[in-house]
């Protein structure tokens, strides 16, 4: 017996989920880039920013390829 396959998101968001995350990535890249030059410095901080930005920018990422029907 074979169940299809569906997608958790419905394919109409995948452009407006493309945009939203790839935004929220740059927020935090910039905030990461804006903590790496100041005065103030915490590593900790860094890092976080550095994998949130690295999350949301990768998640948008594959959305992008996704709206775009590049099935990765």
């Amino acid at each position: 017996m074979e169940f299809p396959h569906t997608s958790p998101v419905p394919v109409d968001l995948y452009g407006y989920l493309a945009v939203f995350l790839n935004l929220i990535g740059l927020v935090f890249m910039a905030a990461f880039f804006t903590k790496g030059v100041s005065a103030n410095k915490n590593m900790i901080v860094e890092l976080a920013f550095a994998a949130l930005a690295s999350l949301f920018l990768g998640s948008g990422s594959l959305f992008v390829f996704l709206w775009a029907e590049i099935y990765v």
